[in-house]
């Protein structure tokens, strides 16, 4: 029996535990990152990925839970 990854979205993205949470589950087989929260305006839209240096993950930064939760329903 194959397993569904388990779907993540990191409050405090852009924050030292957040960076390493983000570039964990992006790392991982059994999770799949859908948000990325960070109340930090300057990277509100940009590709989570490449603000911490881990490279594109096709996932924006979002200011709220609300937008967050709105994108990752379009996934």
């Amino acid at each position: 029996m194959t397993q569904a990854a388990i779907p993540v979205i990191v409050n405090g993205a852009l924050g030292k535990m957040g960076r390493e949470t983000v570039k964990a589950i992006a790392q991982s087989p059994d999770m799949v990152l859908l948000g990325a929260i960070s109340r930090n305006p300057e990277y509100a839209g940009q590709d989570v990925g490449e603000v911490i240096g881990c490279g594109e993950l096709e996932v924006p930064v979002m200011p709220d839970l609300q937008a967050t939760l709105a994108f990752a329903a379009q996934e």
